[in-house]
């Protein structure tokens, strides 16, 4: 039978997005298939350890929600460090996670790459895209 912990990894690795979950301390306590896939870190590279100098933009300049006053739905474009060493554009947003007395337990980190900075998350397309498709 398969535990709990093995069942929300699960989930998480099959969501499209890369996703990383941090301790209360900055250290990453998960690291999803899609956020290895977009940065060249494995979760091996990174469980236990705080975010790489490369990945920082990713806390530095995401979107935080409780900052906006609401939930936004797009988030903000930022440039991190692959493994490799180039530049890899993503699109992310940052949430704190809370336990049930309201406490912040960790931080989780939603970010995708930004391929066509025309075509925006969620299947959404700028005015600009749609008009050079139909030309």
């Amino acid at each position: 039978m398969t535990n709990r912990t093995e069942l929300f990894e699960a989930a998480l690795d099959s969501i499209p997005e890369g996703i990383a979950l941090l301790g209360e301390e900055g250290e990453v306590v998960f690291w999803s298939r899609t956020a290895a896939a977009i940065t060249g870190f494995a979760n091996a590279d990174l469980t236990g350890q705080p975010i790489p100098a490369e990945l920082e933009p990713l806390l530095a300049d995401a979107v935080r929600p409780e900052e906006t006053g609401s939930r936004p739905r797009r988030g903000a474009l930022l440039h991190m460090r692959h493994k490799l060493g180039h530049d890899v554009q993503a699109i992310a947003r940052i949430h704190a996670l809370h336990d049930v007395l309201g406490g912040q337990v960790g931080t989780s980190v939603v970010f995708h790459p930004a391929a066509s900075l025309d075509v925006l998350p969620h299947g959404e397309v700028d005015e600009g895209a749609k008009a050079s498709q139909t030309e």
